[in-house]
């Protein structure tokens, strides 16, 4: 059975207590007073990670078809193409570098007249999110629309990328996972709430369907996902993400057990180029047990998990993304910041991302 996003077979309780105890530091405890704790295994270095994934992956991932070759060789010419047309978006590149000190002014004009106005620009993000019915309070002061509170909240939610310079997002509204195995569909959920497929809003229930998702969770590649044939290539929410939107943008990117600098560089360049033209990536994370870890993850456990990545920071050095597993592990944050991206990478070893 190839192996799918798997998270916390152990009690939860159990869990918790791990993350709390990562959380105030290796070796210490949240509470002065508490007692020493019991000497954790040592931690993996990322080579000792990337030795164990190779040795313990039950159902590694085939040779793509010559068809999903030619389809990713496709993506990235297209997104060649792109980094041609928007140089200060290169990654690394002192256009880059200049262009992400931007004033929040430029940014939160979000109906481009050239000014942040409160009843063009808020009621703007209001009515194209679905917030009417004096839901612009997005500060809830108590039913006030006021420009100075509520545009700043609306800027880094709703992907202005202002909120602080160098920012760019597409969204961080995550949703906590229904039950210990939706990881997949909550992420493929929160993707589909960014770029809305053909058919309407898709939640959790309905993700789970068209994945194929079961108790043992989401698969990297097996599925096959319930879509029409056209659109299935074995790997499924891909696939499912291609079918509710209507494309062929969405391909897979399979990572090494170890990741060089190289797949870190790739990460990065296709990272950036989806986001900045609205397409949040999705990431298949193979936690080994005391290696890296998505924040808030109990160390001690071995963890397969989807998450959204939308957004990053710092040219594509490090990278924002929503977390699910708030409903699973108390430590977890929905919306996580400047989480680096080489350490991400680490963690999608062995299997990879959506982009």
């Amino acid at each position: 059975m190839p192996i799918r996003c798997s998270i916390g077979l152990k009690a939860v309780a159990a869990a918790v207590v791990v993350s709390a105890v990562f959380a105030a530091g290796v070796g210490t405890m949240a509470r002065a007073d508490a007692p020493t704790p019991t000497p954790q295994a040592e931690f993996m270095t990322d080579e000792e990670v990337g030795e164990y994934k190779a040795t313990h992956d039950p159902a590694p991932p085939p040779t793509p078809s010559q068809e999903l070759l030619d389809r990713i060789a496709a993506k990235e010419a297209t997104v060649k193409e792109w980094y041609a047309a928007h140089p200060d978006k290169v990654p690394g590149s002192e256009q880059a570098s200049d262009a992400s000190v931007q004033s929040f002014s430029s940014c939160a004009d979000y109906d481009g007249n050239g000014v942040v106005d409160l009843f063009n620009d808020i009621f703007y993000v209001a009515f194209s999110f679905g917030m009417i019915d004096g839901t612009a309070d997005l500060d809830n002061s108590g039913g006030v629309v006021d420009l100075f509170n509520d545009i700043f909240i609306a800027a880094p939610q709703f992907g202005s990328g202002c909120y602080r310079s160098g920012v760019t997002s597409i969204g961080r509204l995550y949703q906590g996972q229904w039950n210990s195995y939706y990881c997949g569909p909550a992420a493929v959920a929160e993707a589909l709430a960014i770029k809305p497929g053909r058919f309407g809003v898709v939640d959790q229930g309905a993700a789970a369907w068209l994945l194929n998702t079961d108790p043992d969770g989401t698969d990297w590649y097996g599925g096959p996902a319930r879509v029409p044939l056209a659109y299935n290539t074995g790997y499924p929410v891909r696939d499912v993400l291609n079918y509710e939107i209507g494309t062929a943008w969405y391909v897979p990117h399979a990572l090494p057990y170890s990741p060089s600098s190289d797949d870190i560089s790739t990460y990065v360049n296709s990272m950036v180029a989806n986001i900045n033209q609205r397409w949040p990536v999705l990431g298949d994370a193979w936690e080994a047990s005391f290696g890296s870890h998505l924040r808030g993850h109990p160390l001690s456990q071995e963890i397969f998990h989807w998450f959204t990545i939308s957004g990053y920071e710092d040219g594509g050095d490090t990278t924002n993304y929503m977390d699910s597993a708030t409903t699973v592990w108390a430590a977890v944050q929905g919306w996580n910041t400047l989480f680096p991206s080489s350490t991400l990478v680490t963690i999608l070893g062995g299997r990879g991302y959506v982009w």
